[in-house]
């Protein structure tokens, strides 16, 4: 099994465009994990740590307060976990759902088809099982841990009508708020190293 590969601050900062000091605060306030090296106690960044990176920049350009940083990172941290447990199986899992609840439509059976394309019975059932794991209620923030983690889709950031900060995947057609940040996580996370 190879070992991911780690960055510096230094090299962390140099990829998503973010100066040390910004860095060193949001490792030291929490919001940037970190892996602490053997040897020099360094302070090390994974794949995921940049991506987070990427989007804290992004909400610090927009005003965002750290209070609601922290917010975010612990909704997404919350999402990546959920997508960690159960892996890509849920995707599978639910394109036999579509398959099933769309029988009938030749076209969405087509593309529900063109998703579980290649998948054994064992690998649909395992599918199935490993869908299963993810708490009921919180498929949202799987989908969420999976575009995250696979850099995909446009992550819209708002405060709900309760004044909670939410997040929803894709735009549609009406906002959900007067007022929300838009992210095309597949633009920001458009960059060699994540890539490699």
């Amino acid at each position: 099994m190879t070992q991911p590969k780690l960055l510096s601050r230094a090299q962390l900062g140099e990829i998503v465009q973010v100066e040390q000091e910004a860095l060193a605060y949001w490792v030291r306030d929490g919001l940037l994990p970190s892996h602490e090296t053997e040897a020099r106690k360094h302070k090390r960044f994974d794949a995921w740590a940049v991506r987070l990176a990427i989007i804290l920049r992004e909400m610090r350009q927009y005003g965002m307060s750290i209070v609601a940083m922290r917010e975010l990172v612990a909704k997404l941290e919350a999402a990546v976990e959920i997508y960690g447990t159960a892996g890509d199986a849920p995707y599978i899992a639910d394109a036999v759902d579509r398959l099933a609840e769309n029988a009938g439509d030749t076209q969405k059976t087509f593309e529900c088809m063109k998703r579980i394309e290649g998948a054994s019975d064992v690998q649909l059932r395992a599918a199935i099982e490993a869908a299963a794991r993810v708490p009921e209620g919180r498929q949202a923030d799987w989908w969420l841990g999976y575009a995250l983690t696979v850099g995909d889709d446009i992550l819209v950031i708002f405060r709900d009508e309760n004044g909670q900060l939410a997040t929803q995947l894709g735009i549609t057609y009406m906002l959900p708020a007067s007022s929300a940040i838009a992210l095309d996580l597949r633009r920001l996370f458009a960059i060699d190293w994540l890539s490699q």
